[in-house]
C-alpha cells in the first residue's frame, strides 16, 4: 500500500491539467485491491481450477495481439476492448504461475525430467509471443518467475542449466531480426 502510495503521488506530481491519469491509476488501483481481497479469499483447490482456462485464455489473447493488437510506440502490445486496453503479456504474469503450480501439484509425487520439459513447453508458447511484441522485458520476467517456481519444486540445478540453455535459444529464435541490428 505504501508504494502504490508513493507511486499515485508520483503520478499526481507529473501532471498538471486536473489529474485525469491520477485519477485513472487511483482507480485501476482500487479496482485492483478489491480483486486481490476477492482472489484471496478463495481456497487453493478453487483457484487451481481456473489455473488451465486462465492460461490459455492468455494464450489466445497473445496471439490476438498478432491479428487485431494496437502498436504503441513501435511495439504491438495492447487489445482495445472499447472501454478500456489490456496487455495480455500482464495477465500471463498471473496464468504462467498458476499453471505451473497446477501442473507441478498433479506430478508433485514423482517429478522427472519430462515434468520440466512439459512445463518448459507452457512456458516457451507465451514467452516466445511476448518476445514477438517485441518485450523482451516483460518474457525475462515469465522466465525469471519460471526458474523461481522450480526452484521451489527442488530442480536439480543441471536440469535448470539444460533448461535455461534451451529457453535462450528459444527466445533468440523468437526475437525479431530488428532486435539484432545494431
Amino acid at each position: 500500500l505504501a508504494i502504490m502510495a508513493v507511486g499515485l503521488a508520483t503520478v499526481h506530481s507529473a501532471t498538471i491539467d486536473g489529474n485525469p491519469r491520477a485519477i485513472a491509476q487511483a482507480t485501476n488501483m482500487g479496482v485492483a485491491l478489491i480483486v486481490m481481497w476477492f482472489v484471496s479469499r478463495l481456497p487453493p483447490q478453487k483457484l487451481m481450477r481456473f489455473a488451465i482456462p486462465l492460461y490459455l485464455v492468455g494464450v489466445l489473447l497473445l496471439v490476438a495481439v498478432f491479428l487485431v493488437g494496437i502498436k504503441v510506440n513501435g511495439a504491438k502490445r495492447w487489445l482495445d476492448l472499447g472501454i478500456t486496453r489490456i496487455q495480455p503479456s500482464e495477465l500471463m504474469k498471473i496464468a504462467i504461475p498458476l499453471a505451473m503450480a497446477w501442473y507441478f501439484d498433479r506430478h508433485e509425487a514423482a517429478l522427472r525430467l519430462r515434468h520440466y520439459a512439459v512445463a518448459t513447453v507452457m512456458l516457451m508458447v507465451p514467452i516466445a509471443l511476448i518476445v514477438k511484441q517485441p518485450d523482451l522485458g516483460t518474457a525475462l520476467i515469465h522466465a525469471l518467475i519460471f526458474v523461481t517456481i522450480c526452484l521451489l519444486t527442488r530442480i536439480r540445478l543441471q536440469t535448470l542449466a539444460s533448461i535455461a540453455v534451451l529457453g535462450d535459444a528459444i527466445i533468440a529464435g523468437a526475437m525479431p531480426k530488428s532486435a539484432f541490428a545494431a
